[in-house]
């Protein structure tokens, strides 16, 4: 049998989850402005090791934002 579906209880509880909620929202967009930031650095040729460093991302988190080379 499944446990059942947690739901806030008081005023305090719903307070805090909008708090995360809010917090995590806020998160996931600086996260987009990190990226597009590090792509425009790319663009303009700087090295993705040394994004990686400045963002202080591991190297393959920093080639996997970015886009792929074209072939030719």
């Amino acid at each position: 049998m499944a446990r059942p579906r947690w739901t806030p209880q008081t005023d305090e509880q719903r307070r805090a989850i909008t708090a995360v909620e809010r917090a995590a929202k806020r998160a996931d967009e600086a996260d987009e402005l990190l990226w597009e930031a590090v792509r425009a650095a790319h663009k303009v040729d700087v090295p993705p090791a040394h994004l990686a460093e400045k963002a202080g991302r591991a190297r393959s988190t920093v080639y996997r934002h970015l886009p792929e080379q074209p072939e030719g």
